[in-house]
């Protein structure tokens, strides 16, 4: 078992946290582009999700926010990391996304991603940019 799985119940938002993670999704809603035709129960719940395993890795692990826009968390010594979580094991159709995306916005070099079951959020696999698509790889901390 991975030192970064968790329960989702065993995570504790603060205000703060809610207040970001509810701002994220209202920005993502207030987009057709982002909003891809979500509701916004749909948006929050799924912003919801990803922000929980963003908190276990800063109440668990050291990591901190990053306070850049549409980035994630960073790494005790500073690495970016982009967290994806889905319910769903569609994390191709996720790293193609990310791969296009890194052509034009900032994205981090490393992508932790999270299998949610009910409760449970197991780290499947962490990606690292080769300059050309994301690739599994040991994470390097």
């Amino acid at each position: 078992m991975s030192k970064f799985n968790f329960k989702a119940s065993d995570i504790q938002m603060s205000e703060a946290e809610e207040t970001r993670m509810l701002e994220e999704a209202l920005s993502i809603y207030s987009k057709n582009s982002t909003a891809q035709g979500r509701s916004l129960k749909q948006i929050v719940d799924s912003t919801s999700q990803g922000h929980l395993a963003e908190i276990s890795l800063i109440q668990s692990h050291g990591f901190i926010n990053d306070p850049r826009k549409y980035m994630d968390v960073r790494s005790p010594s500073g690495i970016a990391v982009e967290v994806k979580t889905s319910k769903y094991k569609n994390i191709d159709i996720v790293l193609e996304k990310m791969a296009e995306r890194k052509s034009w916005a900032r994205v981090a070099n490393w992508i932790f991603y999270y299998l949610v079951e009910e409760d449970q959020y197991t780290l499947k696999e962490t990606y690292k940019w080769d300059g050309k698509s994301f690739l599994p790889a040991e994470w390097e901390e």
